[in-house]
């Protein structure tokens, strides 16, 4: 009958939409992000072997779907918030990319142009440049007294804690030589 022609065809057209969406979404790699409002199914077309009013035990129902849809690169949502957060941060700030959150939420999707619009909420923690290379050369042949007085002097309180370590246990300055000083910054 009709309506089994055309029950045959709705479940056909509804998992083959299902297969190709999933098979979408296995090509997507760790990376990608697919906006599941920017999701386009399309019926391309389908075909019956048998006509309405035929009388037979079994018929073939075939169809061809087409399924897309847009996919951000999480690498450039992140490119893009660490560029605008720079592009509006005061002098000698920097941004601690391991800190970095970026949401986004999408508010317009058009498929057919491979456009859309998302609203981004990005999150990140920032601190003021310490140049390390000047600081050595300040704290070279410095006791742990003269070096936290240098750092307290240079960056005030842009730095929560100071901690100096001599090896071994029985130096009690800093050493001339510049090379051998280590300056590493702790983010929390």
């Amino acid at each position: 009958t009709k309506d089994d022609i055309a029950i045959a065809k709705e479940v056909l057209i509804d998992k083959l939409l299902k297969k190709a969406e999933e098979s979408l979404k296995n090509k997507i790699t760790s990376g990608d992000i697919l906006l599941e409002d920017a999701i386009s199914r399309e019926i391309i077309g389908s075909d019956s072997d048998t006509k309405e009013g035929s009388n037979v035990e079994k018929f073939n129902q075939s169809a061809k779907v087409k399924v897309s849809g847009l996919i951000l690169k999480q690498s450039d949502l992140d490119n893009f918030a660490v560029g605008y957060v720079n592009s509006n941060l005061t002098n000698f700030k920097m941004v601690w990319d391991k800190s970095l959150v970026v949401n986004f939420s999408p508010i317009l999707v058009d498929i057919q142009k491979g456009i859309g619009t998302i609203d981004l909420q990005i999150s990140v923690k920032t601190y003021y440049e310490v140049d390390s290379n000047e600081l050595v050369d300040l704290l070279a042949r410095k006791s742990s007294e003269e070096i936290n007085d240098v750092v307290s002097r240079r960056y005030e309180d842009k730095i929560s804690e100071i901690k100096t370590k001599f090896w071994p246990f029985w130096v009690s300055k800093a050493p001339s030589n510049k090379s051998r000083i280590k300056i590493d910054l702790l983010f929390q």
